[in-house]
């Protein structure tokens, strides 16, 4: 999707059969509701609607493709239960794999909301798996939030820095296991200084991609994403003028939970 934006006539036999499975499980089950959701590689692929419709016609599920927009409130949606923030301002940033959702508000009312082509997946693509090249695409598609963020006089300092996911999570492991971190939980967060984020990265940066996953006990498909997401993190929290990184324990899929509810 990422490179050629197209599904080949493989990938989407494998995710109809996927999706067989899913349903099979559902029927087990007894799952009486579900509900799905597609996200960058789907609506950027010139047959997404026709993976929709063949798996729609093989096992009766009907996903839909969601933009970022919609990414956006659901991510919000899934953080409404568990983070307070009304009266506060943050900057929130859900990191996927083929987009960046960025959202800015100040006492619960987004001011600006923005959708980026940067993804952890699809900066492996484009850079053909070269660090330094995503740090550069990285670099160069933060421009117009660093423009935003530096220049914008509404808010002069932020409460929260919010980047909900697994990268997070992991980020906040390899610190408390590698550099005696205690992370502290407020919230049903957890706090990340900036400033180690930065020393985590030093340590990450020259292990190779493919050996991550053991020196740092981190899965094999979050190992050669987890240093482009720090680095992204990183940066926005710069341009934010923060200090350190929330890390809610919510994602997208409780969102789509709530969506469905």
């Amino acid at each position: 999707a990422f490179s050629k934006g197209i599904f080949s006539d493989l990938k989407i036999e494998e995710a109809c059969s996927a999706f067989e499975y899913f349903k099979y499980e559902m029927i087990k089950n007894k799952v009486d509701f579900f509900l799905t959701s597609a996200t960058s590689a789907s609506r950027e692929s010139v047959n997404g609607a026709l993976l929709s419709k063949n798996i729609f016609e093989r096992t009766g599920i009907r996903f839909r493709i969601i933009d970022g927009r919609k990414e956006s409130q659901l991510i919000n949606l899934a953080l409404a239960g568990k983070y307070e923030h009304k009266n506060e301002s943050d900057v929130l940033v859900d990191l996927g794999g083929g987009s960046l959702e960025i959202n800015i508000r100040e006492k619960g009312n987004v001011f600006y909301q923005d959708s980026l082509k940067l993804g952890t997946v699809r900066l492996l693509v484009e850079s053909n798996f070269n660090e330094d090249k995503m740090v550069e695409i990285v670099d160069k598609r933060l421009i117009r939030i660093e423009k935003f963020l530096t220049k914008q006089k509404f808010i002069k300092k932020f409460s929260y820095y919010l980047t909900p996911g697994g990268n997070a999570e992991d980020l906040v492991d390899i610190a408390e296991r590698f550099f005696n971190f205690k992370a502290r939980k407020k919230e049903n967060m957890v706090e990340l200084p900036l400033d180690l984020l930065k020393e985590i990265l030093n340590l990450i940066k020259p292990v190779q991609p493919n050996l991550r996953a053991y020196r740092f006990n981190i899965r094999i498909d979050r190992a050669d994403v987890i240093y482009q997401a720090g680095y992204i993190f990183k940066k926005i929290g710069e341009y934010a003028n923060v200090d350190k990184m929330h890390i809610p324990r919510a994602n997208l899929t409780d969102g789509i939970l709530y969506d469905l509810i």
